[in-house]
């Protein structure tokens, strides 16, 4: 399995990464013509923000089945979808950003 190395440090939370990885899920792997693909593609890569406004820190899924993030989320937030079963979704408005997962 790929992985990708992440320097928490350098990162300034453009999201480029997301971009990059959804792309290079997607079924076209072009960046132009993935906007139209149905299913969307979905990044696998979330850069979040840090602790302050100036920080943010990349957050890399590995979308595990069974996912051990979704048995220990106290609300419920970790969840996987119905029309795609391999993809772990986290509601943020549920999220109480308890750090558990």
């Amino acid at each position: 399995m790929q992985t990708v190395f992440i320097h928490p440090e350098r990162c300034i939370g453009c999201k480029q990464c997301e971009a990059a990885c959804a792309v290079a899920h997607s079924q076209t792997h072009n960046l132009f013509l993935a906007v139209f693909e149905t299913p969307a593609p979905k990044p696998r890569i979330h850069a979040e923000p840090g602790l302050d406004l100036n920080t943010s820190f990349p957050n890399k899924c590995r979308h595990c089945n069974p996912a051990p993030c979704q048995g220990v989320c106290p609300t419920g937030a970790i969840h996987r979808s119905a029309e795609m079963p391999e993809i772990v979704l986290i509601e943020a408005r549920k999220c109480i950003a308890c750090g558990m997962c």
